[in-house]
């Protein structure tokens, strides 16, 4: 079965907000309680590449444009500032791209610049109404990450409950306000 995000109806895909909250995976268990208590959904290889905006810092501005490859598909996606004050709840507009190598090298001809790649393994359940991910995430570890997608805010303090109270049951460590690329850039001392 594919990941959800590639079923989200192309009606719907500007008007969404994605409700996120992520951790890292400190107790080794988790995932077989994950594996227990959700549907398998499948496992892909993902490389996100961000890119810098030519006249707005998107660090300043807290946005992000993505383009990701998984297997022989991709996609690009804005995301706008967080809107939430303890998750990654945002704006999310996501459309495909038939060929990634074409749009990389459009962005860049209108100024957009690489800043860098995230890569990782990810293995996708469903829990409730949950989109539930371990990933392994290229140079920081095994994090474990909780998403749906809903069209506006009035859910967001019913929803930050239920997913803290998943992560809990499942194990998971301190919960990571910032994106895999702030780790990175973080790590590597570019942030």
């Amino acid at each position: 079965m594919e990941p959800t995000w590639f079923f989200i109806p192309r009606a719907l895909r500007g008007l969404m907000i994605e409700f996120e909250v992520k951790a890292p995976v400190e107790d080794p268990q988790l995932p077989d309680r994950l594996a227990r208590r959700g549907l398998f959904v499948g496992t892909h290889d993902q490389r996100d590449t961000y890119y810098r905006h030519p006249g707005r810092d998107f660090g300043t501005t807290d946005e992000a444009l993505r383009l990701r490859r998984v297997d022989d598909r991709a996609e690009l996606t804005y995301k706008g500032p967080k809107l939430d004050a303890h998750t990654k709840a945002r704006r999310e507009i996501t459309t495909q791209v038939p060929d990634p190598e074409a749009m990389d090298e459009i962005l860049q001809a209108l100024g957009f610049e690489p800043v860098a790649s995230v890569r990782k393994h990810r293995r996708s359940f469903q829990v409730d109404r949950f989109e539930v991910d371990l990933d392994e995430v290229e140079g920081l570890g095994m994090f474990v990450e909780v998403e749906v997608m809903v069209p506006d805010e009035r859910e967001f303090d019913s929803l930050r409950s239920q997913i803290f109270q998943l992560l809990a049951d499942l194990g998971a460590g301190t919960p990571e306000r910032r994106s895999y690329l702030e780790l990175l850039l973080l790590k590597e001392g570019r942030r």
